[in-house]
């Protein structure tokens, strides 16, 4: 999957536009959504669902393994990818400006007429998630649960550490996704330091 500026076609799921209707695109694809998002978009009714892509976003590149996944599992669907690289990282952001970037993108994807979203960022997924899928039109999943369940099936010793972005380990999101698995697993949390741009 390619996803550089220089190939936008592959960022827009590989259908052909004039530059002047696609938004602004940077490296990877990233573009910069309107400051608040509108009211929530629904799909399109005249377009079948099969027809439509699937929406994947991250808050840079890390969310490419979640789409080449679901490529791998799904071959015969689209996927439309959006890495966030003009604001990343999103860790040592607060929660509260981390939804509002969920927020935008999710509307933008909604606009692009997709049929599922995929948040593939573990503290975008922790501030923004049940936001994001109340306001949408379009079903929207995380990546915290699978990622749970993955941990509680790998633990002989009942203990699983978690190490995650500032953001993500503030949350709790993946201490309460374990308990709410298995309540006899013990997390132990630590935040990855603080990266710079």
């Amino acid at each position: 999957m390619q996803t550089s500026s220089s190939q936008q076609d592959s960022v827009y799921g590989g259908a052909a536009q004039p530059a002047a209707a696609r938004p602004a695109v940077t490296q990877l694809g990233a573009v910069q959504p309107a400051a608040a998002p509108p009211a929530a978009l629904h799909p399109d009714a005249s377009r079948p669902v099969a027809a439509r892509p699937i929406g994947v976003f991250d808050s840079g590149v890390g969310g490419l393994t979640v789409a080449r996944e679901i490529a791998r599992l799904l071959p015969h669907e689209s996927i439309l990818y959006f890495g966030d690289t003009l604001r990343c990282p999103y860790g040592p952001r607060s929660l509260s400006e981390i939804q509002g970037f969920a927020r935008q993108i999710a509307c933008w994807l909604a606009g692009q007429d997709v049929k599922l979203i995929v948040i593939a960022c573990n503290s975008a997924t922790a501030a923004g998630l049940e936001t994001v899928q109340r306001e949408s039109a379009v079903p929207v999943i995380g990546v915290v649960e699978p990622g749970a369940r993955a941990a509680v099936q790998a633990t002989t010793a009942r203990r699983v550490g978690v190490i995650g972005t500032a953001a993500t380990i503030a949350s709790n999101i993946y201490a309460r996704a374990i308990r709410g698995l298995d309540t006899g697993i013990t997390t132990f949390s630590i935040a990855t330091p603080a990266s710079s741009r």
